[in-house]
Formats: structure tokens, C-alpha cells, sequence
């Protein structure tokens, strides 16, 4: 049995530790929950709500992760966790992201049933669990799409950052497979 990877999952107030925690420890990583971004270890952030609150409680942390990321220390980014990557958001405003992948998460179309909640399947055929009311068209660092209303990123990496849209910790095998691949790809 391969040694757990160690990565930091961090805790800023807005994201659903627990399961992400469970469903990490399942794909082989050793988990730190912690609020501070100085581990060394590769980061998942999570969350759940609204982009400009998450901005205000990264607080300090929202410079530190750009650092740390441009610095090529892994980062993984899951729903708004996935958002934040970008370089900004117009959900209830303008405000401005991580600024680590280009592009802008914009609200899915008036047309369509919001939020975006449920299975889905992507452009890369996976069947994962969508809860979400505001997206990124797909840009030059997309990995796989989803169909709601038109087309949106579910999956993106630019370099040691990447994201996914959907809840791979709700997502039971197909989820549990994304992560454990994201795992395995660590350094140890």
C-alpha cells in the first residue's frame, strides 16, 4: 500500500469539511485541517456560498494562496473552492478571484432550472453530483465541460492549480476515482 499523501484541507469558514476530509483520506491522503496556508502540504480548497463572502474570509490567506500556487505547490479547488481560481466573479458584484486561471464566473442562464443541482455527465463521459448557480465558460485551461443552459467548465488545471465544479466527495466512485488521481499525483 502506497504512503498517504499529506495535504492541507483548509478550514476559512465556507466549505463542507467533513466529507471532503472522508472522501480525501478514501483516495490516499493523509489530511490536515487547518486555517493557517503555511503547511507545506498540497491544498484543497473547498466551498459552499456566495464568492465575494468566501473572498472576505480568506481574509489574509487570499495573497498567501496566490503565492503559494504561483510558487507550483498543488492546489485543488472544489465549487466555489473551483471559482475563486479565477480572475474574478460577477455574483451579486464584480469581485476579484485568486486571478490563477484566466477567466470569469458569471450566473447560469434565467432560462435554465437554478441552481444547477444533481447528476450530471461531463464532457469527459464522468457522472458526478452538480450543486452550483454561477459558472465559467470553458477557456483555454478546461479539462471537461457540463451541458446546463449551454456549455460550462465542470474541470480545469493550469499548471499545479486545478478545479473541479462538481462535488467529487458527493460523487461516490467517479468522485472518489478524481480525487484518488489527484492524490496519487502529489509529491510524497
Amino acid at each position: 500500500m502506497a504512503e498517504p499523501r499529506p495535504v492541507l484541507l483548509l478550514d476559512y469558514g465556507v466549505g463542507n469539511l467533513a466529507s471532503v476530509q472522508r472522501a480525501l483520506e478514501h483516495a490516499g491522503a493523509r489530511v490536515t485541517v487547518s486555517a493557517d496556508v503555511d503547511d507545506r502540504s498540497p491544498i484543497l480548497l473547498p466551498g459552499v456560498g456566495a464568492f465575494g463572502a468566501a473572498v472576505d474570509k480568506l481574509g489574509a490567506r487570499f495573497g498567501e494562496l496566490q503565492q503559494v500556487a504561483r510558487a507550483g505547490r498543488p492546489l485543488l479547488g472544489i465549487c466555489l473552492g473551483m471559482q475563486l481560481l479565477f480572475d474574478q466573479s460577477h455574483e451579486h458584484g464584480v469581485h476579484r478571484g485568486l486571478g490563477l486561471v484566466p477567466g470569469t464566473v458569471e450566473a447560469l442562464p434565467k432560462d435554465v432550472v437554478v441552481p444547477h443541482m444533481g447528476w450530471a455527465a461531463t464532457s469527459g463521459g464522468d457522472v458526478v453530483y452538480f450543486c452550483h448557480s454561477f459558472g465559467v465558460r470553458p477557456g483555454p485551461h478546461t479539462t471537461s465541460t457540463v451541458e446546463h443552459g449551454g456549455r460550462w467548465t465542470a474541470a480545469v488545471r493550469k499548471d499545479s492549480v486545478a478545479g473541479f465544479q462538481f462535488h467529487p466527495e458527493k460523487s461516490g466512485a467517479t468522485g472518489l476515482s478524481l480525487l484518488r488521481g489527484w492524490v496519487a499525483g502529489l509529491p510524497t
